[in-house]
């Protein structure tokens, strides 16, 4: 079904008229630089404007919200983009990166490095990857922009092409031309060729996934290939990577294609973010809710450890992450300001159990973490615009070398979400999970100390902002191994392997499965060593 439909949109056309042409579909990796092309003589540097849609096709494949339907969204409409790029031979770069804030109902932005090179006509071409990510909110679509310069710096055309992405609950294909503007001016951009540069260099030397033989990273019989939008292993410090199919082909720029964290930012910003404050600030795992932010007042005796663990002991159910599920807790993720998200926070789940004892798995509960984490690193600092994330997590994934991409996230009111809005390439979950898996001495403080409290299987522990996994009885080992590991909304997964390997994937399929994989890259010594079974 997929592949038929994905054919006859490649082949569709939008109708021409007397002064539009039609429009077709292209396959994806022609939107790339492909084999030899000289780089334009004189390095790009200028604005470039993109506007309106003038032609071309929207399809939705899955829309349970209906949101393509509500005029009042726009879905189908770009934002306004603004981009100031620089060149460093074939590299185009945008001199801003990360989450660009639009003003459009849906739609914020996100333009990563691309290519620029001459074509015959005499034409400079521009193509960026690009993604859409919807306000609020972590769901990310991803496509690519091109823009075709004269020989006098005028655009000549502009298209876009959008056809995967990572959300459960809206995926669709576009293609259109639209409005372009290109202004060549001198644009100060040694800082970003630089941060390129530096970020190109710390990358892990990358294998494609078939290089792996024996090993289903993809997990087809699990997961559908439309999908999957990234996956991958680290073995021995190498990354073996799946590449990142779409609807139109192969993905012309896999290695700087934005993805969403979702719930891997609980252990990315809440948990890894934790470990830093209490670097400067002793004690802070042990700091009190209510001194921090006393209108949760409810929360007494609740320290910033507990609400990392999810054991705060309040909730509703008992049940692990029914909470989570429930139709009444939809309010927390729609609210609009900080003051309601923490209201809610603090108010929606009355208290059941002392602190430390239960595992109730609530979003909410990391939003009052990063909130208390603010207002802690503001208090030690003294400067009443702190930002624990900027202060702390950005200098550490500079250290670490990760992406440009890494060091925006999701906000509300300057206050990072924290439970989720990181995005990041597939390149920064795969170094991350191989640095925490390898005991990178500035990573080993955060990593769970002991199995943690039960989360909902017997198989499934929780704590410092990480699941973990019994591996040993998949293995067959005497006793339990718990390997840590990170889960996210919709069907992400990265798990921590012995002596630093690491097998992650990113998808919108709903699964969270990795026990095959796992057994193909880890051996049984290596998981079950010291425990006599080997």
């Amino acid at each position: 079904m997929i592949r038929a439909l994905t054919l006859a949109l490649m082949l569709a056309t939008v109708p021409a008229t007397a002064n539009q042409p039609a429009i077709r579909a292209l396959p994806m990796e022609t939107m790339g630089m492909a084999g030899e092309a000289p780089a334009p003589e004189t390095p790009v540097s200028g604005i470039l404007r993109l506007g309106a849609i003038t032609g071309g096709g929207f399809q939705k494949i899955v829309d349970l919200e209906g949101s393509a339907d509500k005029p009042e969204l726009a879905v189908r409409a770009l934002p306004d983009m603004e981009i100031a790029l620089v060149s460093d031979g074939h590299d185009l770069i945008p001199v801003v990166r990360g989450i660009r804030e639009a003003a459009h109902p849906y739609w914020d932005y996100i333009v990563e490095p691309g290519k620029t090179w001459l074509i015959e006509q005499g034409e400079t071409v521009l193509s960026l990857p690009f993604a859409l990510i919807e306000k609020n909110a972590n769901c990310i679509h991803n496509g690519v922009l091109m823009a075709w310069t004269g020989k006098d710096g005028a655009v000549a055309r502009a298209r876009v092409q959008i056809a995967s992405e990572t959300c459960l609950y809206f995926k669709f294909n576009l293609w259109a031309e639209a409005e372009a503007d290109w202004q060549a001016d001198p644009v100060a951009g040694e800082a970003a060729i630089a941060r390129w540069h530096e970020e190109k260099a710390a990358a892990l030397p990358v294998r494609p996934a078939a290089a792996l033989s024996g090993v289903d990273l993809a997990q087809a019989a699990l997961i559908l290939p439309g999908d999957m939008t990234a996956y991958g292993a680290v073995v021995d410090g190498v990354h073996y990577t799946g590449g990142c199919a779409t609807r139109f082909g192969a993905y012309p720029y896999c290695d700087v294609m934005p993805v969403p964290s979702y719930s891997f930012a609980k252990t990315l910003v809440g948990g890894l973010g934790l470990m830093r404050l209490e670097a400067f600030v002793p004690g802070a795992r042990e700091k009190l809710l209510t001194d921090l932010l006393p209108e949760c007042e409810a929360y007494e005796g609740v320290t910033l450890g507990h609400l990392l663990d999810m054991a705060t002991g309040h909730y509703r159910s008992a049940k692990a992450e029914a909470d989570e599920a429930a139709a009444d807790y939809l309010p927390f993720f729609l609210a609009a300001t900080a003051a309601e998200k923490t209201a809610f926070a603090c108010g929606h789940f009355p208290r059941r159990t002392g602190p430390g004892k239960h595992f109730s798995y609530h979003t909410s509960d990391t939003w009052l973490l990063g909130v208390a984490m603010q207002a802690l690193w503001r208090q030690h600092t003294g400067e009443p615009d702190a930002d624990f994330y900027a202060d702390l997590m950005v200098p550490l994934w500079r250290k670490l070398g990760l992406s440009a991409l890494a060091e925006t996230t999701r906000r509300l009111e300057g206050i990072p979400f924290t439970g989720y809005g990181l995005v990041l390439h597939a390149g920064d979950i795969a170094k991350l999970a191989h640095l925490m898996a390898a005991g990178d001495k500035q990573l080993a403080p955060a990593l769970p100390q002991g199995a943690g409290l039960p989360a909902g299987d017997k198989s499934l522990r929780y704590a410092r902002g990480f699941w973990q996994w019994d591996a040993g009885s998949a293995f067959g080992c005497r006793q339990s191994v718990w390997l840590p590991f990170l889960s996210g909304y919709g069907g992400l997964s990265a798990v921590l392997l012995p002596d630093g390997g690491a097998y992650y994937y990113i998808s919108d399929s709903g699964v969270h499965r990795f026990a095959g994989p796992v057994m193909a890259l880890a051996n049984k010594a290596e998981i079950c060593g010291g425990t006599g079974d080997e």
